[in-house]
């Protein structure tokens, strides 16, 4: 199966939603699927959002659009650090 933490932060280096491949899923899937406590979502683009560089400005920069992270339900009370 693999090797599991208490706590598991995904950081903010995976893509936004609408730039994952199918790569990237499983690999963010394999990614959260380590905690057995806590996992933490707070910076994760998938979920919390992000914002990306769209090509094709007419002054030559890239425009930036913010892409909205996806939906998250809990079916447990999250934990509360003390």
């Amino acid at each position: 199966k693999g090797r599991e933490w208490d706590t598991v932060r995904l950081g903010h280096d995976f893509p936004t939603v609408n730039k994952m491949g199918d790569a990237d899923r499983r690999l963010l899937y394999v990614a959260a699927t380590r905690a057995k406590l806590t996992l933490d979502i707070s910076e994760c683009p998938p979920f919390c959002g992000g914002n990306d560089r769209m090509g094709g400005g007419e002054d030559g920069e890239s425009a930036t659009q913010w892409i909205p992270g996806l939906r998250v339900t809990y079916t447990q009370p999250m934990p509360t650090i003390i």
